[in-house]
């Protein structure tokens, strides 16, 4: 009985370090995404990109709109 309580703790603890260790390289992969997001965000904004972005916005509304 003693046996397989030990045995089951030790399976637990195992799946709890799997876990951690998982849980690592997700929170790595989302700090690595976050800061790789933020300075294309940044150099597209440098670059001046938005006025494109909004020119082709106005332009596609006012189309479907029907007065361009």
């Amino acid at each position: 009985m003693n046996e397989e309580k030990s045995m089951n703790n030790e399976i637990n603890t195992d799946k709890e370090k799997d876990a951690g260790q998982k849980h690592k390289k997700i929170t790595g992969f989302r700090i690595v995404t976050g800061v790789l997001g933020a300075a294309l965000l940044v150099g597209g904004l440098w670059q001046g990109e938005y006025t494109v972005t909004l020119n082709k916005a106005v332009r596609i509304c006012l189309e479907c709109i029907g007065i361009g």
